[in-house]
């Protein structure tokens, strides 16, 4: 289980169990695993795609659909590279300059300085030939599981397809060697970052389709606050 404070609230992640008191306080469970909580808390819920770390084997890759595996080996011919990174600053750019390119919400550097700072890890997939970034994850972790929380790629709606098809391949790529990475650091579960169950959305449904191809089995957890939180947000909200 993951805590950690922001200037007004508590947050945890993965906890299986909520304490009594709990819902006379501004805290908030992400991915809770726990039983149904009591009926003074509000709870929503969340899907995900899981992958079992202890049962991969070396066949995995070999276990994956011919396209994926073609994509992932491509990637590593063409001088696609896995690193770790440590710098949060550089990642955050990255980010939104992706985000802008795709219009979706700019993170902040407050968002990510309060995330626990030794239960993030960042890796990237990199063009050896140029030393140019071409995808970026950020997880958050502890020590059983890990969850994708941001994925991020060097996009440009008028790029050429053939950049367009090697940034793919780096992602999966890069979701494959993380998957091993973490396996070889101890942990027992890999969460792609969430799924829009059921979606009819098709750019939702093409990122399921993506996730997807990695073989992991549906999780459902919850998001879980009290209610008298949920009722104020959902107040501030329509202001």
């Amino acid at each position: 289980m993951i805590s950690y404070n922001t200037r007004f609230s508590r947050y945890y992640w993965f906890a299986q169990q909520i304490p009594w008191y709990g819902f006379l306080t501004h805290t908030q469970y992400h991915a809770y695993l726990g039983e149904k909580p009591h009926r003074l808390y509000h709870s929503e819920p969340m899907y995900t795609s899981l992958l079992s770390l202890h049962k991969l084997d070396d066949q995995y890759l070999a276990s994956l659909s011919k396209k994926t595996r073609y994509e992932i080996n491509r990637a590593e011919r063409d001088g696609i590279t896995f690193s770790l990174h440590e710098d949060s600053d550089y990642f955050l750019s990255f980010y939104n300059d992706f985000a802008l390119s795709k219009n979706l919400p700019l993170l902040s550097a407050i968002q990510l300085s309060h995330l626990p700072q030794e239960n993030l890890c960042f890796t990237k997939a990199l063009n050896a030939s140029t030393g140019e970034t071409l995808v970026m994850h950020c997880y958050l972790y502890d020590a059983e599981r890990t969850r994708l929380l941001f994925s991020c790629s060097h996009f440009r709606s008028n790029e050429q397809q053939s950049l367009k098809n090697l940034i793919g391949m780096a992602n999966r790529y890069l979701h494959f060697q993380d998957i091993q990475y973490f396996k070889q650091q101890g942990l027992s579960t890999y969460d792609l970052g969430g799924i829009a169950y059921q979606t009819k959305e098709p750019a939702l449904q093409q990122i399921n389709h993506f996730k997807a191809e990695f073989s992991g089995q549906l999780e459902t957890s919850y998001l879980v606050l009290p209610r008298w939180l949920h009722s104020l947000k959902k107040l501030r909200s329509k202001r």
